[in-house]
């Protein structure tokens, strides 16, 4: 399944298993973070809004979702 596509369990098990940041996951879930909106992050975002005070984990965060965009 493309990402603008996946659910926010989608999202739940991406940030988990492959993103490896499982203390984020209920967050994510929490505002509604689905493919399409994943895809729209930044790291902003994720500092404002998701609350997300590691640069590290945001960088972390931020390179994936770049590796998982479709090109």
């Amino acid at each position: 399944c493309q990402v603008p596509h996946w659910s926010k369990e989608d999202v739940e098990t991406w940030l988990v298993e492959v993103v490896q940041l499982p203390q984020y996951a209920q967050i994510f879930v929490e505002n509604d973070v689905d493919g399409e909106l994943l895809l729209w992050l930044r790291e902003r975002n994720l500092q404002e809004d998701l609350e997300i005070t590691s640069l590290l984990h945001r960088k972390k965060i931020t390179a994936q979702i770049v590796r998982t965009t479709p090109a």
